[in-house]
């Protein structure tokens, strides 16, 4: 929600985008980019009805959808924004609103950290490298980042910038970026006011402790501090087990003894299976426009080619079993 301002801290990083109000008569009106570019809710989460837009009929499809859906996080949104202070621009879109951006390519990188009464700070950096076995951006966070030197210095360098000029203080921030390696080039994705859940298990992996403990930190009015490099591996992952075909009834999921022997191998690794047999994959709450996530897997490792080697072998290892159905 804070895109006006960021175009004008940090133009440097920010791609270009345009806001989009999808009950409009017209939305293709308000686009203001070429194709192809993205569009997805102001307010979501995990590419949560994202869509890339290459033609008008694209577009169409995804409007359609957004309307149907958009309101299951735009209305409670649009509740907490009742108590906020709010520039016109944003109140006038509200929640159930969309934004167009241009489509920037490369390697995620996450900056965390806090700023305490005029302190900022960095307890971590999180980096997503691009998927070699999906479609989708990215399939894994990899903690600690292992992005060259320059880039975690210019993302923390933005990050400061700007989360001093719009006076944020006393809480957490995630910051998500990406980056560029044949043009060298920094984009900013978003800020958001608060720690990410989703770093929280590979954090206490790594450190030996979650990093909701600068949250309470900051809640109890104390100087927000995490000890670094006291778990159970230098580089940890949280990596998601994808399926891309189009929907299907789960018949069988890995069992226990195939958990087992993974554990076997990797004594540190924990596997969430989120489907049930019998499941429709559609019935799945919450997944992204390009996959379905059948679970979550939590690995440790000595560096990140070790990661990359254990996440192959538990693709191959989890045995699922989807019988397609026609959508």
């Amino acid at each position: 929600m804070e895109q006006n301002r960021t175009a004008k801290v940090i133009p440097e990083v920010v791609p270009r985008f345009c806001g989009v109000d999808p009950f409009a008569e017209s939305p293709f009106e308000q686009v203001t980019l070429n194709y192809p570019f993205w569009i997805k809710p102001v307010k979501a989460f995990s590419s949560h009805l994202g869509f890339k837009i290459e033609n008008f009929e694209q577009f169409e499809a995804a409007i359609e959808e957004i309307r149907e859906k958009i309101n299951q996080l735009g209305e409670p949104f649009n509740e907490a924004l009742e108590y906020a202070n709010t520039p016109e621009d944003i109140k006038r879109l509200g929640g159930n609103a969309c934004i167009a951006e241009e489509i920037i390519s490369g390697v995620q990188g996450a900056p965390e950290g806090t700023m305490f009464k005029g302190e900022f700070n960095v307890h971590g950096i999180i980096s997503q490298p691009k998927s070699k076995y999906t479609e989708t951006l990215f399939d894994r966070l990899e903690y600690p980042s292992n992005l060259p030197e320059h880039v975690h210095h210019k993302m923390i360098e933005v990050s400061r910038k700007f989360l001093e000029h719009i006076e944020y203080d006393n809480g957490c921030f995630n910051a998500e970026f990406m980056w560029n390696e044949e043009d060298d080039k920094l984009w900013v994705v978003e800020f958001n006011t608060r720690i990410s859940q989703s770093h929280s298990e590979i954090f206490v992996m790594v450190d030996g402790m979650s990093n909701h403990e600068v949250a309470v930190d900051i809640a109890l009015g104390r100087r927000p501090s995490l000890l670094n490099r006291q778990g159970v591996a230098p580089v940890a992952a949280k990596c998601f087990i994808p399926y891309e075909h189009k929907d299907g009834i789960v018949r069988k999921i890995p069992s226990e003894a195939e958990i087992a022997e993974i554990r076997s191998h990797f004594p540190h690794t924990e596997v969430i299976i989120d489907v049930q047999v019998g499941q429709h994959l559609s019935d799945l709450m919450h997944q992204d426009n390009f996959c379905y996530r059948l679970g979550t897997l939590y690995l440790a490792a000595a560096d990140h080619d070790q990661i990359e080697e254990q996440f192959q072998y538990c693709l191959k290892a989890l045995q699922f079993e989807i019988e397609h159905v026609d959508e």
